[in-house]
């Protein structure tokens, strides 16, 4: 029940970012990102600590900008939280989509 729960979320926070790619600037950049798995500076990222699976993000940020390849997933931190970034790529236009390893939540996209 939880996993439904947890992909309508997904599903809703992409369409609201896919929806706001299409109508906004050709170049968007992220501010600051609240995620929900917390880490320090210098604090080993191990996908241990994150909730949610490499898989899980790249689906995650496959529903934000669709259609599209993913070209990388890296576990990343970002303004003191744990972060999946993915590299995706739609015709000749790149993005980089930032899904939180708690949740699954997309919390930026930027067209690169």
């Amino acid at each position: 029940m939880l996993s439904r729960v947890l992909l309508g979320v997904l599903v809703l926070a992409a369409l609201a970012v896919g929806a706001s790619l299409l109508s906004g600037p050709s170049d968007v950049e992220c501010g600051p990102v609240t995620g929900t798995v917390r880490v320090a500076d210098g604090d080993r990222l191990s996908p241990a600590l994150a909730r949610i699976s490499e898989d899980d993000a790249r689906a995650a940020a496959l529903v934000a900008v669709p259609p599209a390849a993913v070209t990388s997933v890296d576990l990343d931190e970002e303004d003191g939280f744990l972060v999946y970034e993915v590299g995706l790529r739609h015709d000749r236009d790149e993005f980089d989509v930032v899904v939180d390893a708690g949740t699954g939540e997309v919390l930026c996209t930027e067209r690169d």
